[in-house]
Formats: C-alpha cells, sequence, structure tokens
C-alpha cells in the first residue's frame, strides 16, 4: 500500500517550484497539503515568501504570511529576515516588519540590521563598496542594548573582528552601558578589565556612563569604589558625576553622606553647579530639614549660583504635601525677591497639598472639606500682599474641583480694592455668577468704599444702582461709604473755587 505524502515529501516540490518561478503550482501545492491535513513547517512558508516577494511583490507576501500565523505556524528569524532582504529597498514596508519582530518572541537580529543598512546603500545609490565600518556597527549595539537585547549585542560586539572591524571606546562603552542597565554588573567589570587588556582604557565617557547606570540603580557604594578608580587612568571627577553621586546617595536617604560629599566637592576645583543644589535640597526636604535647605538657599547665593524656579518648586511640593501653610508664604515670598514667578503647576500643588490636607482632618467631623482650606490659603495670601498670587489660586480652584465660596471672593475683592486695584476687583465679581455665587450687600459694600475713596463717585453710584437692581438693600456701611466720598468731593471743589480758603478746610 503507497504510503500517504507528508512534509518532507512536498518540501522539495515546493522549492523546486519556486526555485523555478513557477509560483502557481507550488501554492496548489501548498493547497493540497492543506487539503490533507498536513501542517507545512515554517521552512515551507519561507520559501514561499522569499518566491512570492520576487514574482509577485510585497502585498501577495504580507497575505501569505497572515495566512501562515492563522494555521499556527510562527515565523522564525529566517522567515523575517527573508522577507526584508527582499523588500530592503521599500523602507517603510521593511521598517514595519521590524516593528512588528520587536512585539514577537522573535526580535532583531544582527543580520536582520545588516540587511537594511544593505538596502539603504542601495536605495541611496552606493551599494558598490558600501561596507559597514565601526560607527555603523556601534550604532547596532546601541540600538539591540536600547532593546535590551543585550546578548545580541555582545553577540555582534564578539563577532566584529570577522566583519572586518576592531571594536572601539564607544563599542566598549555601549555594550557596557547595556550590561549596566541589565543589572549584569559582574560582566561589566570583565568587560571593563577586557578594555584595559586591549588597550582602550576607560575614559571620562567611560566612568560618566558607568556612574550613571550605577546610581539610576541606587549601588551608590558601588559608585565610590569607581569614583576611586578614575585616577588609576588619568581621569578627575567633575561636576556632572558628583552630581550623579549626590543624587544616588539623597535616594538612599543617605543625606548625610551627600553633604560631607557635597563639603569635599567644595574642597576640590569642580564648582557646584544649580543641579547639585536643588538635588540636595530636595534629599533635605524628603526628611523635613527644612533650616538646612535653608542654609543651602544662602550658600547658593554667597556661590554665585541664585536658586531658581526649580529649586523653588521643589520645596514647594514638599511643603504643600506636608500642608505647611507658614513655611510655603516664606518660601513664596523668598521666591518673588529672587525674581522666580510662580507657575500652575506650584500652585496646583499647593491647592491639592493644603486642600487635601483640610479635607482630611475636616472629614472627621463630617463637615464639607473643600472650602475652608482655600479660604485660609487665599486669606493668608492677600494679608502678605500676594494679591496676584491669590488670583492664580482662586482661577486654579475650579479646575481642580475646588470651589471658592462667598468669603473667600470677599477676601480677594477687598485685598484688591485696598491695593487701588480697582477694576480687577470688578473682574472678580464679575465671575462669580460664572460658578453660581450670588454676591451680597458687604461685597458691594468693599468696593463702593475704595470707589469713595479713590473720588470715582460715579463709579460708586453706578454700582449702588447695580444693588438695587440686584434686589438687594444697601446698609449703612454702603451710604456712610457713599456720604464719605460726596462730602469729599464737596469739599475739593470748594477749595477749588475759594483758592483762599486754603487747605485747612478741604477733607483729605
Amino acid at each position: 500500500m503507497p504510503l500517504a505524502p507528508n512534509s518532507f515529501t512536498y518540501n522539495p516540490l515546493i522549492a523546486a517550484y519556486c526555485v523555478r518561478g513557477r509560483m502557481e503550482d507550488a501554492l496548489a501545492v501548498l493547497d493540497d497539503m492543506l487539503h490533507r491535513s498536513c501542517s507545512p513547517y515554517v521552512v515551507i512558508y519561507t520559501i514561499l515568501l522569499e518566491a512570492t516577494c520576487k514574482e509577485s511583490g510585497y502585498g501577495q507576501a504580507m497575505g501569505l504570511l497572515g495566512e501562515m500565523r492563522a494555521k499556527g505556524c510562527a515565523p522564525n528569524i529566517v522567515t523575517y529576515n527573508v522577507l526584508i532582504n527582499a523588500i530592503a529597498k521599500r523602507w517603510e514596508d521593511a521598517e514595519r516588519i521590524v516593528a512588528q519582530m520587536a512585539q514577537t518572541v522573535c526580535p532583531p537580529d544582527e543580520f536582520t540590521y545588516s540587511i537594511l543598512l544593505e538596502g539603504i546603500c542601495e536605495r541611496s545609490g552606493y551599494k558598490k563598496g558600501c561596507t559597514p565600518n565601526i560607527v555603523t556597527y556601534n550604532v547596532l549595539i546601541n540600538a539591540m542594548c536600547k532593546d535590551e537585547h543585550v546578548d545580541e549585542a555582545i553577540d555582534l560586539f564578539n563577532d566584529l573582528p570577522s566583519y572586518g572591524c576592531k571594536p572601539d571606546a564607544v563599542s566598549y562603552t555601549t555594550v557596557l552601558k547595556g550590561l549596566l542597565t541589565a543589572g549584569r554588573w559582574e560582566d561589566a567589570e570583565e568587560l571593563m578589565a577586557e578594555m584595559v587588556r586591549k588597550g582602550w582604557p576607560p575614559n571620562m565617557v567611560t566612568f560618566t556612563t558607568l556612574i550613571s547606570s550605577l546610581c539610576q540603580k541606587v549601588l551608590v557604594d558601588l559608585v565610590i569604589k569607581v569614583l576611586d578608580q578614575m585616577p588609576e587612568h588619568g581621569c578627575m571627577p567633575n561636576t556632572v558625576t558628583y552630581n550623579c553621586i549626590v543624587d544616588g546617595l539623597c535616594k538612599e536617604s543617605r543625606i548625610d553622606d551627600a553633604m560631607e560629599l557635597l563639603n569635599s566637592f567644595q574642597s576640590g576645583e569642580c564648582k557646584l553647579d544649580i543641579i547639585t543644589y536643588n538635588t540636595i535640597l530636595k534629599g533635605l526636604c524628603s526628611i523635613e530639614r527644612w533650616e538646612d535647605a535653608k542654609e543651602i538657599m544662602v550658600e547658593m547665593v554667597h556661590g554665585n549660583c541664585p536658586p531658581n524656579e526649580v529649586t523653588f518648586n521643589t520645596i514647594m511640593n514638599f511643603l504643600c504635601q506636608k500642608g505647611l501653610l507658614e513655611r510655603i508664604f516664606e518660601f513664596l515670598e523668598q521666591m518673588l525677591e529672587y525674581g522666580c514667578t510662580p507657575n500652575s503647576v506650584m500652585y496646583t500643588s499647593m491647592i491639592n497639598g493644603l486642600c487635601n490636607k483640610g479635607a482630611n482632618r475636616l472629614s472627621q467631623n463630617d463637615q464639607p472639606p473643600k472650602t475652608l482650606t482655600p479660604h485660609v490659603l487665599i486669606n493668608s495670601l492677600c494679608k502678605k500682599g500676594l494679591l496676584m498670587q491669590a488670583i492664580e489660586i482662586l482661577r486654579l480652584m475650579p479646575e481642580k474641583g475646588y470651589f471658592p465660596n462667598l468669603p473667600t471672593y470677599n477676601i480677594v475683592i477687598g485685598g484688591l480694592s485696598k491695593d487701588g486695584k480697582i477694576q480687577e476687583a470688578l473682574d472678580i465679581l464679575d465671575g462669580m455668577k460664572r460658578f453660581c455665587v450670588v454676591p451680597e450687600v458687604i461685597t458691594y459694600d468693599i468696593i463702593i468704599a475704595s470707589l469713595s475713596k479713590a473720588g470715582k463717585m460715579e463709579e460708586a453710584l453706578d454700582l449702588l444702582n447695580n444693588i438695587a437692581s440686584k434686589g438687594l438693600i444697601p446698609d449703612t456701611v454702603t451710604y456712610q461709604s457713599l456720604a464719605f466720598g460726596i462730602s469729599r468731593e464737596e469739599s475739593w471743589k470748594s477749595c477749588q473755587n475759594d483758592p483762599q480758603s486754603g487747605r485747612d478746610g478741604c477733607i483729605t
């Protein structure tokens, strides 16, 4: 009895048809295989894909790739490389396939990248004599390391001599960074030793890369050892180096060690920069050493490195998290003194931090928490004359779900009126209706008093008419303010009409 054909029977037949360009016959054999419930191997599909690309183009090949997956046959690295090689000139299509590979268990390898490079050369008209050099391979190694394919990068690194290239300092540093990112410290140490043996001793870039990676992993003790090795190779730590270490120490909450390093740093040739100071300030704030933070800020000014917006944002963020209202105002005033302008991020931190603290405290008494704490915050800002900051807080509150109430508006309107900013006060008054906050007589009284004192009686009387149109009844304060303004106006007119009366009879 004859044996039924199997995959090994069909393989050479499909391959023979593909070599001769007889794709219809090859696909007919594939259909016969599937009809007989004989599952094709990945090798058969790979042969068909390569031939399909040459004969029918990219679209047909991708259709066949989709069918391959649907039949439960997963493409391997050879399948993808064959497909990319066939369409390397079509850069966008090749790029899409590489992106698909990165999302599977079959990531691009050095051959994939080599195919792409050859395709770029051919597409650019440089096919003849276009041989990848060490710079090209370093780019590939770096890309592999960034994609966390460190073993593939090491394989390519080790194969460089077979491609006629010798690894250079960049090659070593790139692989070293990949190993450190993957946490392979022993392999990194071996590579460092190899660098020295092969005549590529670590340079400043190598050490900075090494220290930065170790600090990111919060392995500061290893960093100190690396720091001690630097002079042996003719490298001296610089500001960037120290900044990495200070940051690592602060992340480990070893603030005293960071401060000690800071002192030794200052005694050397390197100068502290704004990043150094901001990093140490962040560490001090994280453990609530506010007085030390203030001393550092004084030191910054003496060291010709004044605090900037980042400095204050760092401190204010921690203060807001702790709900330390008085210290917030203290540093806010300092910020304005140094010419730094608070931004919406800082104001948002103030609202969220302080309001959340107020919410936690008030919720214990079953009271609505979202109106009191912003009220206190704005009141404090107005008392300290920080009116623009109070207005910014008022503006941001609704965006964050905190709605100002009538007393809050009255405080801001009162502060603006006393400061002579009548138009701004009127703008706030007009904006109250957007949040369904209805002004009361006391709200109007505040502005009428300021208008009367400023001698703007026409505006004051217009506002009186506005009170009546709202169905409100003016009170004693309203009429007293108007009476004062009118009498002051009459007195002034009298002084102008009768200069002999002198100033003694004029109300000022």
